[in-house]
């Protein structure tokens, strides 16, 4: 089934929701297209800046620089919307902020790269979602303690047999 798009939370939900073919239009054409075009190296960098400006997103409602462009707040995470519109530009780093939060994280993102072809005509802009990657139900989701508690028990093995 078809779902068309205009907005980057609409993008995200439908990604969230696995739709198989989305539509995308208005403005949004433009920052899908370098979002999914950024070479892998400096996406690494920019999904980490994208990781903390959600992160400020959710717990202060903004991502971390004040309208002064000379005082930007003192947060772990003041640098991450620098970096990230340095890499991606303005707009297509706070439509991946806005998917990121609709899709239900930054995981929307790396779905949205690798799980869906963009197609392009004049006036139309198209994800396909690549054969073979329908996502099933996610995986658990493990506590930190139960990840904490995985990693030293495979730990004490390797120190036994020293």
């Amino acid at each position: 089934m078809r779902i068309s798009v205009s907005t980057s939370e609409e993008l995200g939900k439908a990604i969230k929701d696995n739709e198989g073919e989305i539509e995308i239009t208005g403005d949004i054409k433009a920052e899908v297209r370098k979002i999914i075009a950024l070479p892998k190296a400096p996406w690494v960098v920019a999904v980490g800046a994208i990781s903390a400006s959600v992160f400020s997103v959710l717990t202060t409602g903004d991502i971390g620089i004040s309208s002064s462009p000379v005082t930007i707040r003192g947060t772990a995470f003041s640098l991450a919307p620098i970096v990230g519109v340095s890499l991606l530009g303005e707009g297509p780093f706070l439509a991946a902020i806005s998917i990121a939060i609709a899709g239900g994280g930054v995981d929307a993102l790396s779905n949205l790269r690798n799980s869906y072809e963009f197609l392009e005509r004049p006036g139309k802009a198209m994800l396909i979602m690549k054969t073979g990657f329908r996502m099933e139900e996610p995986a658990k989701d493990y506590s930190l303690w139960d990840t904490i508690a995985y990693i030293k028990s495979k730990c004490i093995g390797l120190f036994q047999d020293m």
